[in-house]
């Protein structure tokens, strides 16, 4: 009987990465004998062991339910046998979807504050457009309203003084 070190392994993962989620870490070899025992370890940010399902001799994986941020990490599968060891690695990153999360807090504190500074800016504009419209005479023809519109003044009439009262 021959022996021979196992394949370098495949790791893979499927399932759902958003929190309260459910992810499942698989890890296949080719060859290996005498067959290779498979382990699934989280490397960082702490090492810890995992449960394995083995499926057959050279396949085995970690069902990871109800995920979080502190499920997010470095996970190594390790196929060893008396000739040697070889590994595969996943890196899982756990993310927040939920609706209520405070990252579009800003931005949207942000666009409520640039909306009200233009409102408050055409308010602005048009208030002293009327003023302007009301107090302000304005011009005509590049001549002041005030001197056309004087009903209190006297004015020299030629035509006027040339009759003759006989």
């Amino acid at each position: 009987m021959f022996a021979e070190p196992p394949s370098l392994p495949v790791c893979e993962w499927d399932g759902a990465i958003d929190m309260g989620g459910s992810v499942r870490l698989s890890c296949s070899v080719e060859e290996g004998v005498p067959p290779p025992n498979i382990r699934w370890k989280k490397v960082t940010p702490e090492e810890i062991s995992l449960p394995i399902n083995m499926e057959g001799e050279l396949s085995g994986s970690v069902q990871i339910v109800n995920v979080s941020s502190q499920t997010s990490g470095l996970y190594r599968c390790s196929a060893t046998n008396v000739l040697g060891t070889e590994n595969c690695y996943v890196n899982l990153a756990i993310y927040n979807t939920a609706p209520d999360s405070p990252s579009g807090v800003l931005p949207g504190v942000l666009i409520t504050l640039v909306m009200s500074l233009v409102l408050l800016a055409l308010l602005v504009l048009i208030l002293w457009l009327h003023r302007t419209g009301q107090d302000g005479r304005g011009t005509r023809g590049g001549r002041k309203v005030e001197e056309e519109e004087c009903y209190n003044e006297i004015r020299y009439t030629p035509s006027l003084m040339k009759r003759s009262f006989v």
